[in-house]
């Protein structure tokens, strides 16, 4: 598992005479919807004062991962590097118009590829962000616009939490990467959006799990506008959503919160969005280095597993759960954690 390093600048031109560094160490966390994490450890650079991105690659050359490179730190001969998520580019608090309209009058953003396009790249047009990039979002074409899950407003709020609320609407994960570009003969960095479709059945008895789980969570919520209007929104037990009372599907105890605008169609976008945010908040971490654990190694963020023996007093429950993150190390080890649930959920 060994592999190295490279640093390049933010126009991915290898930095150094000599700039393959073999990594001593490496540890990567992908994640599908926080920031990863990556820390490579090898010999010291000789050139890093430009250095903009960080690779990480694979004995052959192949590009395992890339991101923004942090400040290096050097200690006995040897440089550590912690990568930056190349997805911090979105981390801007910036002005969101959703109230666009073409000259018919209709929406400007009427269709799932339509507000990718905007959060991507559109909306950041203009402000000089120094990088290039490409996204790809052929995927978002293949599902269908849910026009009640958007509040057509026009203010200043956090971008990544916007492409987040989207990704979890709609079952999406956007993945930072890097293809080459034929052209410049360099890589460029990319954006791909990616729908979460495949299914695999486990078992949790067979493998060797470790589970967290939050159930003090806003289940149920009321939209409402200032002239009186109301609609509400329950979470069910199999993670839909729905406007229906449903006693044996409803979870409990029940958590009302209430959101009141003047625009009843905005106070409706965000209560379904509150209890979209609550769905998986569950963990299930899995040794990927067990011998069951092996046969789940291919799966990735476009999975749902879902999972049986999910109460362990209760060998008949079931719970179908996206996966959260990815870890791997250079020494080999590996673990798939599942749900929606934040390494930091007490604080939340």
């Amino acid at each position: 598992m060994s592999g190295f390093a490279c640093l390049y600048d933010r126009n991915f031109n290898p930095l150094g005479k000599w700039t393959q560094h073999v990594a001593s160490e490496w540890t990567l966390t992908r994640k599908a919807y926080e920031f990863d994490e990556m820390t490579v450890t090898c010999r010291g650079f000789e050139n890093s004062r430009k250095a903009c991105f960080v690779g990480l690659h694979e004995e052959t050359g192949k590009l395992k991962y890339v991101a923004f490179c942090g400040i290096p730190t050097t200690k006995e001969n040897l440089t550590t590097v912690k990568g930056v998520d190349c997805r911090q580019i979105f981390n801007q608090t910036i002005l969101l118009d959703f109230t666009q309209k073409t000259s018919s009058g209709a929406y400007s953003i009427r269709t799932v590829e339509g507000l990718y396009t905007y959060l991507l790249k559109d909306c950041l047009a203009g402000m000089n962000i120094g990088i290039d990039y490409d996204i790809d979002i052929k995927e978002a074409e293949l599902v269908e616009w849910e026009e009640d899950l958007l509040a057509r407003t026009k203010k200043v709020q956090s971008l990544y939490d916007v492409i987040q609320a989207a990704n979890n609407a709609y079952d999406l994960v956007v993945v930072p990467g890097a293809k080459v570009d034929s052209e410049a003969n360099r890589y460029r960095l990319t954006f791909t959006v990616k729908r979460i479709y495949n299914e695999r059945n486990i078992k949790l008895s067979d493998y060797d799990v470790r589970m967290t789980l939050n159930q003090n969570l806003v289940n149920r919520t009321v939209a409402r506008s200032e002239s009186g209007s109301t609609q509400a929104y329950y979470l069910y037990s199999d993670n839909t959503v729905g406007t229906a009372y449903d006693a044996d599907r409803c979870l409990y105890p029940p958590r009302i919160e209430t959101i009141e605008k003047e625009d009843f169609e905005e106070a409706k976008a965000e209560a379904m969005q509150t209890l979209l945010d609550n769905r998986y908040k569950d963990k299930a971490t899995i040794d990927l280095n067990t011998k069951l654990g092996s046969t789940l190694r291919d799966v990735d963020f476009t999975y749902f597993l879902n999972v049986s023996e999910y109460n362990p007093a209760d060998p008949d429950t079931a719970k179908r759960l996206p996966v959260f993150s990815i870890k791997e190390d250079s020494k080999g080890n590996k673990t798939l954690s599942l749900g929606r649930l934040s390494d930091y959920w007490f604080m939340e």
